[in-house]
This record gives C-alpha cells, sequence and structure tokens, in this order.
C-alpha cells in the first residue's frame, strides 16, 4: 500500500512537471508557472514554485518580486534603445539579445521580467560576442529591472575576472540596486572587489551610495525607535544596529580607508551624507566629529552638510547651541555659492527667534522670499514648513506675526494676485495656524490641570485664543479662502459657544441643490460637530443633529456614537441638570427647514432618538446605551460602557450611580464585552467620595468580571487602582490610598506619579466641597500619610 501511495504521489509530481514544462515552450503568460488543474495546486507550492511566478531559488538568486518603478521604467527604455541604435557603431547587438531586451523593455509584471531573464540566460556565447560597450550597458539595463543576480554575473564573467574596470555607469546602477534591497554586505563586498580588480580609481558615486544605503538603514531604524519610544512613553534608546551601521559609515570616511580600497577619495556628498545621519538621531558628537575630518581634508561643505550640522545643534534647544546655529548661518551667508534654502531657514528660524527676535526672524523670511521669489510653490511649501515649526514649538505668536507680515496683505483684496513675490495663502496655511491656536489651548489645560495657573488666568488665555481664532476665521472667509474639513474640526474645538458652532456649520456645510439648502455632512465634520457641543454644554443640538441624521438602516458606526455619549458626558460634568430637548435646541432652530444629508444622502426623520427627550444627560447616555444594546443601533463596545460610567459620575443620585456602575460592568460581560482598565477605572470613580463601598465593590463584584481575564492584566490593574487612588483622594483618605499602593506592590505592579496624580484631583475635588473643620481635621491627622504617599509614588 506504501508503495502504491507513493508511485501515484510521483506520478501526480510528473504531470505537473510536464504541464510547466510545456507551458514554457509557449508564449510566456503571467502565470506561466501555475498548474492550470486546481488538484495539483498543493503539489506546484510543494514544488517550490511561488503564485507570482518565480520559484523559491530565482528569488535566493535575487530576483525582485516587486514591480518596475516609473522612474527605472524611463532610464530602461532610454538605455536599451541606446544599445539598439548601436552608438558606439562597433559590433552590432545579436539577434537574440534584441529580442530579450525588446521583451523586457515591454514587460509590464514580475513574471514577464523573469522571462526576460530567462532569455538573456539562454544566450549563451553573450558574453564572447558581445562588445564590452553593449555589455556596460545591458548591466546597467539589469540592474535597473531588478535582476541584479544576472548583473553581478555579467560584470564577474566580462570584466573583474579579466582584470577591467567597466565604466561608471554599470558599476553604479548595480550599486544603486543592491542599496534599493538592502543588500548591503554584498554592496559593501562589491566596492572591495572593484578596488581589487584594477588600479584605476573607482567613481566616487559608487562610495555615495554605499554610504547612502547605510544612512537608510540608520533612518529608518531610527524612526521605529522613535514609535516605540512614544508608544511605551520612555527614553529613546538606539539599538545596536544603529550604531554599527554610523561606525561603518565614519570608517569609510576615516583618512585613508576609502583612498586604500578605491583610490577615490570621499567627497563633500559623502561627509554630508553621513551629517545628516548623525543628525537625524541626535549623535551631536559624531556629527561634529564628521564636520572636522572634512575641514581637515580640505573638502568645502555644501549646502546639504551645513543644513546637516546645523539640524545637529538646534536638537537640543540650549542657549548655546542657537549660538553655533547662528555662527554656522553667518558662514553660509559669507560664502557667495552658499546661501540659505527653505530647510536651512526651518532649521534656524527658532533659534534666530530665540536669540534675536522676532523682527530678525522676519528679516530672514524676507530674504528667503527675495532669493526666491521666481518659484512660486517652492515659497508657499515654505511658509508653510515655517509656520508649521513656530507652532509646534509653542511660538503661536511669532507665527501669527510672520503670516500676518508676509501672507495676508497678499489676501486683502488681491483676488489671488500676488503681493511682494508671494502667493496668497491657502487653507492649509490657515489650517497650521488654528492647529497652532488648538495646542496652545491644549497647553494651558494640561496646566490648570497641574495647578501651574489658576483658573481665571486660564479662562483669560482660552478667551484671548478663541477672539484670535474667529478673527482670522472671519479674515479667511473675506478672503475667499474656501475652508476643508480639517479647517472645520479645528475650528469647532475652538467655539467659545454655541452660537459660534452654528455659524461656523452653516458657513461650511450648508449647500444649495435644486433650490432646497442641504445641510451636508462628512462623519469627521459630524463627530467633530458633536464634540463642539458637548463642549459648551449644548447636548441637545448634538442629539438632534445625530437623530436627524440616522434615518432607517442608514446606521452610524459605533463611533459616532460613542462620539455623542462622549458629548453628553462633558455637558453632565459642567450642568447635569440640564435637560434634553431635541426639537427646541439651538441647532434645530437655526437649520429649521433645511433638508439634512449625510454624504449627499437625504434625511427626515429623528428615528428613536425621541427617547431622550427631558432626560438629563447622565440619563440620556445610559438610555443610548440602552437603544444599542436593543441592536436597533451598532452594537456597544467596551468604549460606550466607559463613557456612559464617566457620565454617570457626575449625576446628582450618588447612591443610584454606584448600582448602576455594578450593573453596567455586569452587564458588559454578560454582553461578551469584556471590561477593559479604562471602563473599571470609570466605574469606580462613580461611587464619588465613599471609598469603603468602591473598595467593597471591587473585591466582591467588579474584579471578578474583569481585569484578570485580560491578557493586558497589568495595564488594567494598572488603571483600576488608580481609579481607587481618586476615591480614596475625593474622600480625603491618604491613609487608605498608601494600603492600596501596597496592594499594588504586593501584585507586582509598578507605583508611579501617575498614580500620586490620580490621587491629587481626587483630592483637589473633595477638598473643593469640604468644610472648613473637615479640611482642618484633614491636615492634623493625615499629613503624615500623605508624606509617606508621597515618597511611595515618586
Amino acid at each position: 500500500m506504501t508503495y502504491l501511495f507513493a508511485f501515484i504521489k510521483l506520478s501526480l509530481v510528473c504531470v505537473v512537471l510536464m504541464d510547466v514544462s510545456s507551458s514554457l515552450l509557449l508564449r510566456p503568460s503571467t502565470h506561466h508557472y501555475i498548474a492550470k488543474n486546481e488538484r495539483f495546486q498543493h503539489l506546484v507550492t510543494r514544488l517550490g514554485i511561488a503564485k507570482n511566478g518565480l520559484t523559491v531559488a530565482e528569488k535566493r538568486r535575487g530576483f525582485n518580486s516587486s514591480r518596475i518603478s516609473h522612474k527605472n521604467r524611463e532610464s530602461l527604455r532610454w538605455v536599451i534603445e541606446a544599445i539598439e541604435r548601436n552608438d558606439e557603431n562597433g559590433t552590432p547587438p545579436s539577434d537574440k539579445l534584441l529580442e530579450a531586451l525588446s521583451y523586457l523593455k515591454n514587460a509590464r509584471t514580475q513574471e514577464e521580467v523573469s522571462e526576460a531573464s530567462r532569455l538573456l540566460e539562454s544566450i549563451s556565447d553573450l558574453k564572447d560576442t558581445e562588445s564590452l560597450y553593449v555589455q556596460e550597458r545591458l548591466i546597467k539595463a539589469t540592474s535597473l529591472a531588478g535582476l541584479t543576480s544576472f548583473s553581478l554575473s555579467l560584470l564577474d564573467e566580462s570584466f573583474l575576472k579579466k582584470g577591467k574596470l567597466p565604466s561608471a555607469i554599470a558599476y553604479t546602477a548595480i550599486c544603486q540596486a543592491l542599496r534599493q534591497t538592502r543588500r548591503l554586505s554584498q554592496l559593501e563586498n562589491l566596492l572591495h572587489r572593484l578596488g581589487k580588480s584594477t588600479d584605476d580609481p573607482i567613481d566616487v558615486v559608487a562610495l555615495n551610495t554605499f554610504l547612502a544605503g547605510l544612512c537608510d538603514g540608520i533612518k529608518k531604524k531610527h524612526k521605529k525607535n522613535q514609535r516605540v519610544a512614544r508608544k511605551k512613553s520612555g527614553w529613546l534608546n538606539e539599538d545596536v544596529d544603529v550604531v554599527n551601521k554610523l561606525e561603518k559609515a565614519c570608517k569609510w570616511l576615516s583618512p585613508g580607508y576609502a583612498e586604500q580600497i578605491l583610490r577615490s577619495k570621499p567627497d563633500s556628498s559623502s561627509y554630508a551624507t553621513v551629517l545628516n545621519a548623525a543628525a537625524t538621531i541626535g549623535n551631536r558628537t559624531m556629527a561634529t566629529e564628521v564636520w572636522d575630518q572634512m575641514s581637515k581634508e580640505g573638502i568645502d561643505a555644501n549646502q546639504y552638510a551645513y543644513n546637516s550640522l546645523i539640524k545637529s545643534m538646534v536638537i537640543g534647544n540650549q542657549a548655546s547651541d542657537d549660538e553655533q546655529a547662528l555662527y554656522l548661518l553667518e558662514q553660509m551667508r559669507g560664502n557667495p555659492f552658499l546661501q540659505p534654502d527653505r530647510f536651512t531657514v526651518d532649521l534656524v528660524l527658532l533659534p534666530v527667534l530665540r536669540q534675536r527676535g522676532v523682527d530678525e526672524a522676519c528679516e530672514l523670511v524676507e530674504n528667503f522670499i527675495q532669493r526666491y521669489k521666481s518659484s512660486p510653490p517652492l515659497v508657499a511649501e515654505g511658509f508653510a514648513s515655517f509656520l508649521d515649526t513656530l507652532t509646534k514649538c509653542s511660538e503661536t505668536d511669532a507665527a501669527l506675526k510672520i503670516f500676518g507680515t508676509f501672507l495676508l496683505p497678499s489676501l486683502a483684496g488681491s483676488k489671488g494676485k500676488r503681493k511682494n513675490g508671494v502667493d496668497p495663502p491657502t487653507a492649509h496655511h490657515f489650517n497650521i495656524i488654528f492647529n497652532g491656536m488648538n495646542q496652545e489651548l491644549k497647553r494651558c489645560e494640561l496646566a490648570v490641570r497641574k495647578q501651574k495657573i489658576e483658573e481665571e488666568e486660564f479662562q483669560l488665555r482660552k478667551r484671548r485664543i478663541q477672539q484670535k481664532t474667529a478673527k482670522l476665521y472671519r479674515i479667511m472667509i473675506g478672503g475667499g479662502v474656501q475652508p476643508d474639513s480639517y479647517t472645520v474640526t479645528i475650528l469647532l474645538g475652538l467655539s467659545r459657544n454655541i452660537n459660534d458652532i452654528i455659524e461656523l456649520i452653516g458657513t461650511t456645510s450648508t449647500r444649495k441643490l435644486k433650490e432646497r439648502t442641504i445641510l451636508n455632512m462628512s462623519p469627521a465634520v459630524l463627530r467633530a460637530t458633536m464634540t463642539a457641543c458637548g463642549a459648551v454644554n449644548a447636548p441637545s443640538s448634538a442629539c438632534w443633529l445625530l437623530g436627524a441624521i440616522v434615518k432607517g438602516e442608514n446606521q452610524q458606526e459605533v463611533r459616532t456614537y460613542n462620539t455623542l455619549i462622549n458629548a453628553l458626558a462633558n455637558s453632565a460634568r459642567l450642568d447635569d441638570a440640564t435637560k434634553l430637548t431635541l426639537e427646541t435646541s439651538h441647532m434645530a432652530n437655526a437649520f429649521s427647514g433645511m433638508t439634512v444629508g449625510y454624504d449627499n444622502v437625504e434625511i427626515k426623520t429623528l428615528g428613536s432618538f425621541d427617547a431622550l427627550y427631558g432626560k438629563t444627560c447622565s440619563e440620556g447616555a445610559l438610555s443610548l446605551l440602552k437603544l444599542m444594546d436593543e441592536q436597533q443601533y451598532p452594537r456597544p463596545n467596551s468604549q460606550t460602557y466607559c463613557l456612559v460610567a464617566t457620565a454617570l459620575q457626575y449625576t446628582a443620585d450618588h447612591e443610584r450611580a454606584k448600582t448602576l456602575a455594578i450593573e453596567l460592568v455586569q452587564n458588559a460581560t454578560r454582553s461578551n464585552i469584556p471590561p477593559d482598565g479604562r471602563f473599571i477605572n470609570a466605574a469606580l470613580r462613580c461611587f464619588g467620595s465613599d471609598i469603603n463601598s468602591a473598595l467593597k465593590a471591587w473585591k466582591d463584584e467588579i474584579r471578578q468580571f474583569s481585569c484578570l481575564a485580560q491578557q493586558t492584566r497589568t495595564k488594567n490593574l494598572l488603571a483600576a487602582y488608580h481609579g481607587l487612588l481618586y476615591v480614596s483622594g475625593r474622600a480625603l483618605r491618604p491613609d487608605i490610598a498608601l494600603r492600596i499602593c501596597y496592594a499594588m506592590n504586593k501584585e507586582n505592579i509598578v507605583v508611579n506619579e501617575m498614580g500620586l496624580q490620580c490621587f491629587r484631583s481626587g483630592q483637589r475635588q473633595g477638598l473643593a466641597i469640604a468644610d472648613e473643620e473637615t479640611k482642618k481635621k484633614t491636615i492634623i491627622f493625615h499629613q503624615q500619610f500623605d508624606t509617606l504617599l508621597t515618597l511611595e509614588c515618586t
């Protein structure tokens, strides 16, 4: 029986091989390596034939599985046409070679490129019959097509083994192909073999290509490390691979090293490439060493090198660094062949602003405009970059100064005409300023939470920011600049009241269609509008807006409903006594008589949102959750329950809030929605200042439904314990908070400053509503526990 099974299996393999072999004799198709009969697909896979028409062996030999890029395709066409024309007027290329090259030039899929490679490999006497001129260009053509193995083989057989060095266009093309495929070890080995093959100097482009490949890997790895550091909220630690690549690049720049191997010295581009990589990862020491080495070699720095060194100087944001950056700027200005470009101005703008003031910064920008006024797109991109740099570094006032000095004059009454060499600003420029103001407002909110500024100071700054935003928006509309969706979403977050929201929506989201006025919103604008309504305590308008958009089966995603519940929670925080009145809301009155649309779909009904009428914000959030649970709306997720629990924190009936919080956790578990740490944190905060009930509910009810069964157990437990620390702060009980920290240590949960901040947040709210006698008792009896808690958490 075993022999019979083996014989059948061998027969099937032979049939597949015959099928594949016969397909090779026919006109090649995009799937000529794939068996036609579906019964043999598993055998094809076991034979090592890939679905893209390449065998595993071919992939190992260096075939690229990606298509030829448009840029490489154009270069490939020019090279092949040069071979066909026989510009050297020597021995003409053979017909077989011309046929293969024609197939390669017209190839549109990787399978066709592979077939062209097989046609080239089938020309056995190619190395003997074709001229060196043809072979050099053939090396470049195959490198551009991704056939690197064929190029390397032809280079070895026709040139290196015979002690000959081809022209630079041949081996630099191979170097570029190896760089693109990140085969840096093979590229470095090629440089050594090129140097050993002859006494002629190797073109420095080959060295620069290798250095660029090393630096590509450094930059990509650095960006990955940055993402990991941001995700873990920790320090950025460069791994060994980044350091080793940078050291190898510096080794090739060391005195005599490249000259000994390649008989050519690094040029300014070589040094500038490594300088930029060192500056990117913030290694100022190595950047300075490379710069000093370039100076010792007597090589004049180019624009790229100057910009890279300045980049390494401005990372620290120190006064001494600013002075060094400005010194390099003056060096560039003193060189008639080097003047600050867009990147230079962007790098030195902050040092000039900090050390010399906003007027000097405006002068720097003015010089940039005069230098590049013949290129309006470049000037527009430069202004976008300058404004973005300033707003990201909390220099919104300076950004407004530059914006008003250079861009606004070309907007007022210009009707799209340039003024002083500057085009009128676009929505992108306005969005950068608006986003800077939004970030400034968020920084003020963070400062007031950390008690760095008083509430009155925060409200004053907030009004100033909102006034500036409203004024700039009026200038934008008056100048004929059409806001986009991003503009609307930013401005909604900066609105002062519901009237500002209505005015903004009426200006940007209404349109005429067949004598009807339609209120048409994108999903992002809809969510931003509801969030803004919640921030200005207009929950009825948020409910009316979503209720008017919902129609029958045209259901919104759960993210949209979560946004509405979040708006209700924000309004409950401001005043939970507010009753929801959908049809008489500000939004309903403003847009009465209009057809409300969603992505150009006409909607007329309010659906089941009438159930929210007359309820408070916290009750409305519960009603929405009930509607979603009944599957009339998208199914709720953990975030939905978390937001509902957040709304319950602000209800006046605290006893009911405690019961509902426990029921929320139980209902979520029954609905196969495992409560995560954020949800448990919000549920525990519903207990207010009743820390004893919160601890009892945590031990007896909540914990058994959550946290322990999660894969992210530690993270969820940490968030839950932070909720308990907040409640202990509301209760003004640092002694209980200290015991909670000890319990966290027993469960191997790191107690950090975040836990202390949660306690302080609850403590501030507890002290705000406590009487004087309670405050005195807290100071007398709990001061020592407060000190111990601070030591435990820091």
